[in-house]
């Protein structure tokens, strides 16, 4: 198998493959790249905060990894009832099973990548790794920066119209790459003894409705029905992240939010947001998206 950077490069620089692309539908921008001679396909979904995707079934004969860009909840259906999987974003991965029904609420506005994979691509890739994140049913984190970047590069790609014909190729590397986590088994879901899920959204609920306010981690842990220093650990085992980073995430996202859909001023937004200043803002909003506010924002209102 490949380097990481060969998997990119040879991603970036192959064209040799057909991609079809199709059409909106309601809010959302659907994109659909096919590939030939039953290989993987992907579609990619804009999404609009607040808004329920449609009921999606994977294919009997597949299994569908999807990737999420913006924040949301992931519903599957057993048994003929609806299970909240919790909540998926940047960095996270679920592999629904075939003929798994499956649809996500929208918490911010995002993307939504999802690769159909035929049982016959596979053929002996498949690893414990992978039947782990099957058999565990809920939005799995990775912390790998190659993966994260084979997917905003494909989802880019398909969104703007940008080498479309290097589409299959990208497709090809991102799946190897999962199969290499898979089998250095780094993909992590909720392990045992990690935080529950009914007290993860309850910190989430809290810092959704105290954004504008100094928020601790004695809070955090208080929402939780916690101690300060158990919640910690929990919190990181539970979701990969320490309870700070994902606070800023959260005041992050929800300043992209304000600067889509309001004409505030970004000192007004900093502020909203729970920033004490804007230079703050502007330092942390750098390290999180790469660019900064006044850029990020220019690039959506064009």
């Amino acid at each position: 198998m490949y380097s990481a950077s060969n998997q990119l490069e040879s991603a970036l620089m192959a064209a040799d493959r057909n991609a079809v692309l199709a059409g909106v539908l309601d809010r959302s921008t659907i994109v659909r790249v096919q590939q030939p001679e039953g290989g993987p396909t992907a579609m990619v979904c804009r999404r609009a905060a607040g808004e329920a995707s449609e009921v999606r079934q994977t294919p009997g004969d597949s299994v569908a990894l999807r990737f999420f860009a913006g924040r949301c909840h992931l519903w599957v259906n057993v048994g003929s009832q609806w299970h909240d999987c919790g909540e998926a974003g940047e960095g996270m991965v679920h592999v629904s099973r075939p003929n798994q029904l499956v649809r996500t609420e929208w918490l911010s506005d995002g993307e939504e990548l999802v690769l159909t994979v035929p049982h016959s691509y596979w053929h002996d890739r498949v690893t414990q790794g992978m039947r782990a994140a099957l058999a565990m049913g809920k939005p799995c984190r990775h912390a790998d920066p190659v993966l994260r970047q084979l997917v905003n590069v494909l989802m880019q790609s398909a969104l703007e119209d940008l080498h479309v014909s290097f589409a299959a190729p990208l497709i090809d590397a991102l799946l190897a790459r999962v199969v290499m986590l898979c089998r250095g088994n780094t993909l992590q879901g909720s392990r045992r003894n990690a935080l529950p899920a009914f007290r993860i959204r309850r910190v989430a609920r809290y810092v959704r409705e105290h954004l504008s306010e100094t928020i601790t981690l004695a809070d955090m842990a208080a929402a939780a029905g916690m101690s300060s220093m158990h919640f910690a650990a929990l919190f990181r085992q539970a979701t990969g992240q320490r309870p700070h980073h994902y606070l800023l995430e959260q005041r992050i996202l929800h300043a992209k939010e304000l600067m889509l859909r309001t004409s505030r001023s970004l000192c007004e937004i900093a502020l909203s947001a729970g920033f004490s200043t804007q230079a703050h803002f502007c330092t942390v909003f750098k390290r999180f998206a790469g660019t900064t506010p006044h850029q990020w924002r220019s690039s959506y209102m064009r």
